[in-house]
């Protein structure tokens, strides 16, 4: 009797976690909904804290399900967010004032030296921006007072052009994507700067770029690499038209992981602590569309295929949000569509917001969603 049970239990459990991993959902119910006040331009939201930020065109809403804590208002014409635990910094594109966020509001505003192309905050409230004068690009670092402690220049002709910068949660290391010619040919390269106190590198203002570079880069030819993320870790992962690198760079950078000769064409990129998701348009795929999760192993976590072209994906805990104007539709990492809806308003920006919930911005509204 008891090995009959044993069998029965097991059956039932597995037909329940059966059940729920291939369930799908066509309703929704509201749970909560905020009047946040903000405009459907330039609209970008991330997870913050106990909560979510929203950044708009004219300025920046810090809220829960239950509430809204504070509102900024920005004129912000092309913004650049970064968020980094408990830090916040916002620029404008091509402009030179970033201004730095906690949960009680604004911290401090800082002015670079020359046009913002890129920023990044650190879990001290330390900036990194990418800058151009037009002659040459610059990364310049400041603490939170705005004091530079970091300016490394690169000139266009020599060291290339400087594309993406990510920095390190402690703000002791940095990498950076350049684009340079050679031969007459367009090539991608990304090298490695060490700040730390225990590096043989200067770390005061003015500093040349071989003084902190961090003693390795990698090349790439008829590439051209556009973004570089700081992962968990100390992974770097570096995204071009055709190749994916991960990197060590807890010590002399090294390679985790790398795919060159892709064919994807990318439409969307998004990157958290621990997964980079990619969608590309795939002729050689029977959808037409896929999406790629890696971790920072640089293992490809899921490929999943879908036949509509989505403006924008976000990566959930174990699945895919896919959205472009009205039409949203979420799949399980191993390619099962979970939920497909049209919402009657367009979306501004969509998050997962716990087991089956989402949040997403609409005309300055935050509507919680329950999937059913």
């Amino acid at each position: 009797m008891c090995a009959i049970a044993a069998v029965i239990i097991a059956a039932v459990a597995a037909g329940v976690f059966a059940f729920f991993k291939f369930r799908t959902f066509s309703e929704y119910s509201v749970t909560a909904s905020l009047d946040i006040g903000s405009s459907s331009e330039n609209v970008s939201l991330y997870e913050y804290e106990d909560g979510y930020i929203l950044c708009a065109g004219d300025g920046l809403t810090y809220f829960t399900e239950s509430r809204v804590i504070w509102t900024e208002p920005l004129e912000l014409t092309q913004p650049i967010v970064d968020v980094c635990e408990s830090y916040i910094a916002v620029g404008d594109m091509e402009g030179s004032d970033i201004y730095i966020y906690s949960t009680s509001g604004l911290v401090s505003h800082v002015t670079t030296n020359y046009a913002l192309t890129d920023l990044e905050v650190s879990n001290n409230g330390v900036t990194a921006a990418a800058t151009n004068s037009g002659s040459a690009g610059y990364i310049e670092i400041r603490d939170i007072d705005g004091n530079l402690l970091v300016d490394a220049k690169s000139v266009f002709s020599s060291s290339g052009y400087l594309m993406d910068i990510a920095i390190s949660d402690d703000a002791t290391r940095l990498a950076a994507a350049y684009v340079y010619t050679a031969d007459g040919a367009l090539e991608s390269r990304v090298l490695f700067y060490d700040f730390s106190d225990d590096s043989e590198s200067e770390t005061a203002a003015e500093t040349e770029e071989d003084n902190v570079l961090a003693g390795g880069f990698n090349q790439y030819t008829d590439t051209l690499i556009t973004n570089v993320f700081y992962m968990d870790g100390d992974v770097v992962c570096a995204v071009g038209d055709n190749a994916i690198t991960f990197y060590d760079f807890s010590g002399t950078p090294g390679i985790i992981a790398e795919s060159l000769d892709l064919t994807w064409e990318i439409q969307s990129l998004y990157a958290t602590n621990d997964r980079i998701l990619i969608t590309a348009s795939d002729s050689a795929s029977a959808a037409g569309y896929t999406g790629y999760v890696y971790n920072t192993s640089g293992t490809q976590e899921a490929v999943i295929g879908f036949d509509k072209l989505y403006s924008n994906a976000v990566p959930g805990k174990n699945n895919v949000i896919l959205y472009s104007t009205s039409a949203c539709s979420v799949y399980s990492f191993d390619g099962q569509l979970r939920f497909s809806c049209t919402f009657e308003n367009s979306i501004d920006g969509i998050l997962s917001a716990g087991r089956r919930k989402l949040v997403y911005i609409s005309q300055g509204d935050a509507w919680f969603i329950k999937l059913k």
